[in-house]
């Protein structure tokens, strides 16, 4: 092959390598964002808050009842028997009176603009809770998928121990037969063995627990080969104040204290309104017919009433109820304060957490190393007979816990930058998913009854 062919191959060759690597990248990312697609697709948690959001939302159209147009039709039958004068028999009198009235207050005090305060402010809340759902099954998937995937990645350890362990059995039987060692080295390296197995079948019971557990959430169609950490780039906050600065404006717990407050004022000046002069107009056509030979009673009339009302004194119940509502805005305000210092130190907390998952890391890394190195180190000395097969043997353990404890560190450093986002308010889907769009849940299923229905129950 000439130059000009070899340097064309090598090309090729890593080509190929890019490409794959590209792949196999690509296969890790979107399992796990897979995951938390098929999650948040399948949780009821998720519809019943999309739900609850739906009817806060349809409350606003209601919120100006007070002022709201009313209609009714009332038809009255009137049965009397009159004597005129006291001369001559009763005669019956039969009237027939039909009433068709339009009503609506023109002035109502201001309860209608304290109703859509208290609507829209229940959107709110109701906005917020969703988020509030949609970050914890963001999170609770996460959390299965670190579950089942470090107990994949043990129960693999756990089979290597297994397989070593066999191998050191089966070595010390033939150097017991040399007399190499004594028959306490064998039966040392038999117990290590059988430790090994309990450990690998715990591990393999624990891995089917974390596995129903995750496919609860996905499905069971989902795919659960070949789950891995996928590297990660999101926007977290630099240092404590920014974390708390955030998370003043986006917590969703901050965010409903705030609200609530709004709603005690308005449930309280929605009282105080309703005790306010009102004017109500009323719009009505009557049809009036009588039996009797009179025409007194025959008519068709149509007219206008403007009735102005106000109460002279609240009465005891209200008094008492805006003074309730009153002392629960007191309360509510107490309430801001301590979910601000809760708030405060989970951030706080979270943010410790999150910086000292990468140290702790690398330590776990440095750790691994140094195992490795020393169980190297003693298998030589052991060769030499300046080691026992159980200093082997302990040594091969602490490899495999470090190897454990690297596969968790780097499992809780994954999972504090997104337990770090929720804290600060800031985790949403689309963190996850680019361009997310919730499906649609709405139910028209339900339809009107007419009004004319009668229920005789």
């Amino acid at each position: 092959m000439n130059k000009l062919g070899k340097n064309l191959l090598k090309t090729l060759v890593v080509l190929l390598m890019f490409f794959n690597f590209n792949i196999s990248f690509a296969n890790e990312s979107d399992n796990f964002f897979l995951a938390i697609k098929s999650s948040f697709q399948k949780s009821t948690k998720i519809k019943s808050a999309n739900y609850i959001y739906l009817s806060k939302a349809k409350l606003i159209n209601s919120s100006n009842s007070s002022k709201d147009w009313e209609s009714f039709f009332t038809s009255s039958f009137n049965l009397n028997n009159k004597m005129y004068n006291n001369q001559g028999s009763y005669l019956s009198d039969e009237t027939f009176l039909n009433t068709l009235t339009l009503s609506k207050k023109i002035i109502d005090g201001g309860v209608a603009n304290d109703q859509l305060l208290i609507a829209s402010s229940n959107l709110l809340i109701a906005k917020n809770n969703f988020l509030n759902v949609e970050q914890s099954v963001i999170i609770e998937t996460i959390k299965s998928y670190i579950d089942l995937y470090k107990s994949i990645k043990t129960l693999e350890l756990r089979e290597v121990s297994v397989n070593k362990f066999s191998t050191h059995v089966n070595a010390s039987k033939l150097k017991l037969k040399a007399g190499a060692i004594t028959p306490t080295s064998v039966a040392e390296a038999e117990a290590s063995l059988a430790r090994a197995k309990y450990q690998f079948i715990k591990a393999k019971t624990e891995m089917k627990n974390f596995k129903n557990k995750f496919i609860s959430f996905v499905g069971e169609e989902f795919n659960v080969l070949n789950l891995n950490l996928p590297k990660i780039y999101i926007d977290l906050p630099k240092n404590e104040e920014q974390a708390l600065s955030i998370a003043l404006k986006n917590n969703t717990q901050i965010l409903n204290s705030k609200i609530k407050k709004n709603i005690a004022i308005a449930k309280r000046n929605k009282m105080v309104s309703s005790n306010s002069p009102t004017l109500e107009l009323d719009i009505q056509y009557k049809n009036s017919e009588s039996t009797t030979t009179s025409s007194a009673n025959d008519f068709q009339s149509y007219g206008t009433t403007l009735t102005f009302k106000t109460p002279l004194f609240y009465k005891n119940s209200d008094k008492y109820l805006i003074l309730s509502l009153n002392d629960e805005y007191q309360g509510l305000i107490e309430e801001e304060k301590e979910i601000h210092r809760d708030i405060k130190l989970k951030v706080l907390s979270k943010f410790n957490d999150f910086k000292n998952s990468h140290l702790n890391t690398q330590a776990v890394n440095k750790e691994l190393s140094a195992a490795k190195l020393a169980l190297n180190g003693i298998k030589k000395e052991e060769e030499f007979g300046l080691r026992t097969l159980l200093d082997v043997l302990d040594n091969e353990v602490k490899v495999t816990n470090s190897e454990l404890n690297l596969i968790s560190s780097k499992a809780n450093e994954f999972l504090q930058k997104y337990e770090l986002k929720k804290v600060i308010g800031t985790l949403t889907i689309k963190d996850m998913i680019d361009n997310y769009e919730m499906e649609k849940v709405e139910s028209n299923n339900f339809v009107l009854p007419s009004v004319f229905d009668i229920d005789f129950k």
